[in-house]
């Protein structure tokens, strides 16, 4: 099908990204526990940012995530933080807007 892609960018590691009606839908799935996939880190990280930066940052997130800005990057790029947005939006301590190194 047009509209269905299935990959394995790692091992026992699969994602299916697929479009209905113009809507496009990415399911990821591996053996590893919830708590430790990168995905449900980011998820934790960004509420923890929202919590804290209110909803008008909400906002700005949800508009370059509408301009097709996906959503890590959205955040990193209202909070000036460079490189791959993936791995450094986990340092991010947003309590005293800081990187964390270590």
């Amino acid at each position: 099908h047009a509209h269905f892609r299935l990959q394995r960018p790692a091992d026992r590691v699969i994602i299916c990204r697929f479009t209905i009606e113009e809507q496009l839908f990415e399911i990821y799935a591996t053996d590893k526990a919830t708590e430790i996939q990168s995905g449900y880190l980011h998820m934790l990280k960004e509420h923890e940012i929202i919590q804290l930066r209110g909803g008008e940052f909400a906002e700005q997130v949800r508009q370059l995530k509408r301009s097709g800005i996906k959503t890590e990057p959205a955040f990193c790029q209202l909070l000036g933080i460079e490189g791959d947005a993936y791995t450094e939006l986990l340092k991010y301590n947003p309590a005293d807007n800081t990187m964390n190194y270590e």
